[in-house]
């Protein structure tokens, strides 16, 4: 990966520095107003991973296996300091020849993390000619390919073989049969040299990883007491060994889990393994590595709290109606929040928080999500809201504050064939990648030769160049513009953004915007006008293929590439490992869907679900930037909208469920006739509803045009395909438009 802009990296180059030079290195990252030192909260780029865990290098044939090794040690030995850490937290610092969790720590990250690496020898030898002996790799790559007559990989395509010799590939005695391209029978035109062979290099070393990693091998590891309450797996850590043999029952007094339950973020009962250990403590643990770019009201632990996400937008409501009253409300919550620890805020909300010159105002809001967790432990108030949770309520205008938050995962599609070069979808021919100038001179002198003519019309192949440059483009998305679309111009925290992927965390209401926005500036191409509410862009600009931000001209992946997007929307108490799992599903649902997708999923918590799956937009005209209002997202953002700024009654929606459960089937892809008897009626359902009826007759079209349901469809309607997409269209626009949720406001008007 390009690592250039990195904060993690940057920030590690400034402390390999040496001490005389450390301070000019200093000033020059504060020249050139590196994020990760002017900010002191979590917003800081470093609060959000941005590393791949794949990595490709060149290095000496004769070093390649050493250093493999040298990284794997160094990654294990760092996971080992960190997770002997994280028990010195829970057991305290006392000397090693007493603590049995430090041996148990030692023997359970043994082997941790996993990894995996290959290497590819990039041929040295050379045939009489000066050509590249390639027989030891054509003989590696055979492995990869089904038995033939033909060469494997890039040496049977036609580029090579229009540069070796002719259409056919023969080997005499070992040897290649070469034949030169020339230029009036004197001038040599091309000779193959050792560089063209690096598309059959990097063939090699993503097939033998690839069956690297499908060969795991493990050590057994002997595991004798009670196991981690947390993964199953491994022993809990204990002071001593005969502390294994306890039941949960008689720990209480011993075990120094049950000493530090309540803190750091160990709930009752817990007593972890040495990997979970290392999981639970890494909040803290990071806080303080951290301790150094942090200023002001720092948090005990950082975590990114999905109750915390869910409350932004009630929070944000908050802080952009702050006047007298609001302060005085708020002030009288401070003796019941003020033992609570603050929490880390979207960056967004933050910033805007720290627009409000009120520093009791501050303290109380950086602490209500810990207040109203605290207040929801068992044994508390039996609704779950407490005192806190009800003076919410009243600040907020007597609406429930929001219980539910979205998760974004996004991945770009067909990175592989982009990295490969292989295909003639993600391939450029010679001539096309050369200057206007250049193509007319050789065309005009050379084009009519057959030979240079077969030239000027093959596709360019993969090249260290050609990956440096989609690795740059990466890094542009995923270290500036990613971040920027989630933290600064919606409420969300980047949890990863590493290359063409993203994970992310946002509030209800910014959801459908933020997949939109993150998808069209992947392909740095996409017109905002038109899509409803105040969508301000912080200065991000898109066109043609690049993303303008802070100053700079950022190239994106073009309109060419695409990406697909899961989303997932749950309560805040939802087990985190099964919503994950449903977000897995549904990206994996919007790449089965044909790529340049979207799977959104709503998980109600009195159990159902209900989501559309839908392409974003028709590549037909990549050129044209596509106007995100149009899209399916942007249309359910539209209807949410609308919904939600007029007298829409939630009965309408339920009727129109009524009757679409008994719709026939649509009995042609091209029957127009049930289009607009489904679209007649749903506008008729809407009739009260000023200008939904075009929104209705659009809701259909799209239905008629793939739209699809998020789940699978019960065998009792499998033949309603269109009536359950246009169903669940109808119920997710639904849900956005609620009370007290994204766009409808005590006191707003239609």
């Amino acid at each position: 990966p390009s690592l250039r802009g990195v904060a993690t990296v940057d920030k590690w180059l400034l402390e390999q520095v040496p001490a005389e030079r450390h301070a000019a290195w200093h000033e020059r990252f504060k020249q050139i107003e590196v994020e990760w030192l002017e900010r002191t909260t979590d917003a800081n780029p470093l609060f959000a991973a941005t590393l791949p865990n794949k990595f490709m290098a060149l290095v000496p044939a004769g070093r390649a296996a050493d250093l493999a090794r040298q990284v794997t040690d160094a990654v294990r030995s760092m996971a080992l300091r960190l997770a002997q850490e994280a028990g010195t937290q829970v057991f305290g610092n006392e000397s090693a020849e007493t603590s049995h969790w430090r041996t148990q720590i030692a023997a359970q990250l043994a082997g941790f993390p996993e990894v995996h690496w290959a290497i590819a020898a990039w041929p040295q030898d050379a045939e009489q000619n000066g050509m590249p002996d390639t027989l030891h790799i054509e003989q590696a790559l055979a492995a990869f390919y089904p038995i033939s007559d033909a060469a494997p990989g890039f040496f049977n395509e036609p580029l090579w073989r229009m540069l070796t010799g002719g259409e056919v590939v023969t080997r005499q005695g070992g040897k290649r049969s070469y034949r030169k391209v020339e230029v009036d029978g004197a001038h040599e035109f091309f000779a193959p040299n050792h560089g063209l062979l690096y598309p059959a290099v990097h063939d090699l070393a993503e097939r033998t990883l690839a069956a690297a990693k499908t060969h795991r091998q493990f050590a057994a590891l002997s595991q004798h007491g009670y196991r981690c309450t947390l993964c199953g797996e491994r022993e809990w850590l204990t002071d001593a060994p005969e502390q294994l043999a306890l039941p949960p029952s008689g720990r209480s007094q011993v075990s120094g889990w049950s000493k530090k339950a309540g803190e750091a973020g160990i709930k009752k009962g817990e007593h972890l393994c040495g990997v979970c250990t290392l999981k639970r403590m890494w909040p803290r643990l990071f806080v303080e590595q951290m301790a150094d770019v942090l200023a002001g009201d720092k948090p005990d632990r950082f975590v990114i709290s999905t109750h915390t996400m869910a409350l932004a937008g009630s929070l944000a409501r908050l802080v952009k109606d702050y006047d007298g009253n609001i302060a005085g409300q708020a002030a009288a919550l401070l003796p019941q929040v003020e033992q609570d620890a603050p929490v880390a805020l979207p960056a967004a909300l933050d910033r805007a928080l720290r627009q409000v010159r009120d520093d009791t105002f501050q303290r109380v809001i950086r602490r209500l999500p810990a207040a109203l967790d605290r207040e929801r432990e068992p044994g508390d108030q039996a609704d779950g809201e407490g005192h806190v949770g009800r003076k919410l309520r009243q600040l907020i205008g007597g609406d429930r504050p929001e219980t539910y938050y979205a998760l974004i995962k996004m991945d770009g599609d067909r990175m592989g064939a982009w990295m490969a070069g292989n295909e003639t979808e993600y391939q450029q021919r010679f001539v096309d990648t050369w200057h206007p100038q250049v193509r007319t001179t050789v065309t005009q002198r050379f084009g009519s030769r057959p030979e240079i003519k077969r030239y000027l019309e093959s596709f360019r192949p993969a090249s260290p160049a050609r990956h440096a440059a989609i690795s740059a483009v990466l890094n542009n998305f995923s270290t500036h513009v990613a971040r920027h679309v989630i933290e600064n111009v919606f409420k969300g925290k980047l949890i990863y953004a590493g290359g063409d992927d993203v994970l992310a965390m946002v509030s209800v209401d910014d959801l459908l915007p933020a997949i939109l926005l993150l998808r069209a500036a992947y392909s740095g191409n996409g017109d905002v006008a038109g899509l409803p509410g105040a969508l301000d862009l912080n200065g991000l600009q898109l066109g043609r293929g690049f993303v303008h931000l802070n100053g700079r001209l950022l190239t994106m992946m073009g309109s060419r590439a695409t990406a697909s997007v899961g989303a997932i929307i749950a309560h805040h108490q939802a087990p985190l490992a099964g919503v994950l799992r449903q977000l897995d599903g549904a990206e994996h649902a919007a790449k089965a869907h044909g790529r340049n997708a979207f799977c959104l999923r709503i998980i109600k918590r009195g159990g159902g679900e209900v989501g559309v799956t839908a392409r974003f937009w028709d590549l037909g005209n990549p050129e044209a930037a596509p106007l995100l209002k149009d899209s399916p997202a942007g249309f359910m953002l539209r209807l949410a909208h609308t919904l939600a700024h007029s007298d829409f009654s939630r009965r309408a929606i339920y009727k129109a469920q009524q009757w679409l459960a008994d719709l026939p089937p649509r009995p042609a892809k091209d029957d127009a006739d049930w289009r607009e008897m489904v679209a007649t009626h749903l506008a008729w359902q809407f009739e009260k509803q000023g200008g939904i009826e075009a929104l209705a007759r659009e809701a259909v079209a799209l239905v008629c045009g793939g739209l699809a349901p998020a789940t699978a469809l019960p065998a009792t309607r499998q033949t309603q395909r269109e009536a359950v997409a246009l169903e669940s269209l109808l119920v997710t626009a639904e849900f956005f438009a609620r009370e007290g949720r994204a766009f409808k406001r005590p006191g707003d008007s239609a």
